[in-house]
């Protein structure tokens, strides 16, 4: 499901939420690090990052010179998703921090 909003601070954002990919936490960290692990690869021109929505649920950072920042976490049993077409990985975590 897939909520979208106007906001002021942010412009047009996405917050999407679903059951998650990978239902097991550290296969999901494990799959999380083998993404992170293809930075600066031939072909790759995106950025990801391992970060902690409120400090404690890991989450994959996806940043890119030509697109905006996206953020993937698990919480609670739920998949969160966080992006939009201005959006700056700062904009994407405050947003996840404050949800």
């Amino acid at each position: 499901m897939w909520f979208v909003y106007d906001a002021p601070r942010y412009g047009r954002i996405w917050v999407g939420e679903s059951a998650p990919d990978i239902l097991d936490e550290s296969e999901r960290l494990d799959t999380y690090q083998e993404i992170v692990a293809e930075n600066g690869k031939p072909n790759i021109s995106g950025h990801a990052e391992l970060v902690r929505v409120r400090g404690r649920d890991p989450a994959l950072l996806g940043t890119s010179a030509d697109a905006p920042a996206t953020l993937e976490w698990v919480e609670d049993g739920v998949q969160f998703y966080v992006e939009g077409p201005t959006l700056t990985q700062d904009q994407a975590i405050a947003i996840a921090n404050s949800l």
